[in-house]
């Protein structure tokens, strides 16, 4: 029968082990970065590049979807635009929300595949569109896509939870303030609006033109 000191050795070694093992598979971690093809914007009196990059990364951990350990996949996306002038603003880390108090707290996007974000050329305007909770975008009122009671829903498994949100480019200071959102629309009026194929363009363009502003009074929130 092994001692009290062995079975802590052995302990020690195995734990060491799994250390090890977790290190080095990090160090083997698989990283690809996927830019995609460039766009070119007019808004606010100038020319705009668009693109942006996913980081894709597989590597081996814990708490994966395939179990306690194995194979873990993330995808982080990076948004730019560049203008003529070569100023470049980082679109994921300049969103910021509207507040009931009327200010405007800086969001997060973009680093789940639910919350990748794209911007759209309307009007003459750059609009920032991407999915987010409402828990971490404002205290004003907003809902998922026809769902206005999603928050009331007893059953957490049943909830929606991510609002498709819009926020307008701020050109003098650099940001864009997310402050409307996507309420859904039948799908009766989608057909009608739209026929049956329409192009991804034509989709967003619907989408937008369907938006409504946060509710940011807090008799909303009891609706």
């Amino acid at each position: 029968m092994p001692t009290l000191g062995q079975s802590t050795v052995r302990w020690v070694t195995a734990t060491c082990l799994v250390f090890l093992g977790t290190a080095y598979m990090s160090a083997c971690a698989q990283v690809e970065l996927r830019p995609s093809p460039e766009r070119e914007y007019h808004a606010y009196g100038k020319t705009w590049k668009y693109t942006t990059v996913e980081r894709y990364e597989k590597t081996w951990g814990f708490f994966s979807t395939h179990g306690i350990w194995g194979m873990k996949e993330d995808i982080e996306q990076f948004v730019y635009l560049i203008n003529g002038n070569g100023e470049k603003v980082a679109v994921h880390e300049k969103l910021y929300a509207l507040q009931q108090d009327g200010s405007y707290r800086k969001i997060e996007c973009c680093s789940t595949i639910l919350t990748q974000a794209e911007v759209l050329n309307f009007d003459q305007k750059l609009i920032v569109t991407f999915d987010q909770t409402r828990a971490k975008t404002t205290d004003c009122f907003a809902y998922p896509p026809g769902y206005p009671e999603d928050e009331k829903e007893p059953n957490l498994s049943k909830r929606k939870l991510y609002v498709t949100l819009f926020g307008e480019f701020d050109p003098h200071e650099k940001i864009f303030r997310v402050r409307e959102f996507f309420p859904g629309a039948s799908d009766q009026e989608f057909r009608a609006k739209l026929g049956p194929r329409p192009t991804h363009v034509e989709t967003q363009a619907f989408v937008y033109s369907k938006r409504k502003p946060f509710a940011c009074d807090p008799i909303a929130h009891r609706r």
